[in-house]
């Protein structure tokens, strides 16, 4: 879902974040795993900030790390400065029918405490998915 939100607002993910931010996020992203060693190194040769954006969506786009997305919403999602970003990439509307909430979903995906267990149930094209997320 949000690798799918990130691609399809490609523009304004890559337009919507400076040179200070892009550096927190990164070093975020590598706190957190969603980038090892080698991806660092890559986005080290590219000298201009906006490259180093760019290639790094573009190795979170090809990344086998189911987390990658979740990782990167919340390390903007952390930066007051890129609220308008986080507002962008939430209202953005998914293809098909989605129950979740706005609070909901963001709550789940940074890792903040729900005082009920939570169901999403989506619709997307003819793929039903039901979800239960059960806090321990």
């Amino acid at each position: 879902m949000l690798k799918f939100k990130f691609h399809q607002l490609h523009s304004t993910v890559v337009n919507g974040v400076n040179a200070a931010n892009i550096t927190k996020i990164i070093d975020i992203l590598i706190e957190k795993g969603a980038l090892g060693h080698e991806d660092m190194s890559a986005l080290q040769r590219r000298i201009c900030p906006r490259q180093q954006w760019r290639a790094l969506l573009k190795q979170l786009h090809t990344s086998e790390n189911p987390e990658a997305f979740v990782q990167l919403y919340c390390a903007i999602r952390n930066q007051p400065r890129l609220q308008r970003l986080v507002d962008r990439i939430d209202d953005f509307e998914l293809p098909g029918k989605c129950e979740a909430s706005r609070f909901v979903t963001t709550s789940l995906l940074c890792g903040r405490p729900c005082d009920n267990d939570v169901m999403i149930m989506m619709t997307i094209g003819n793929m039903k998915l039901n979800l239960m997320i059960v806090f321990t």
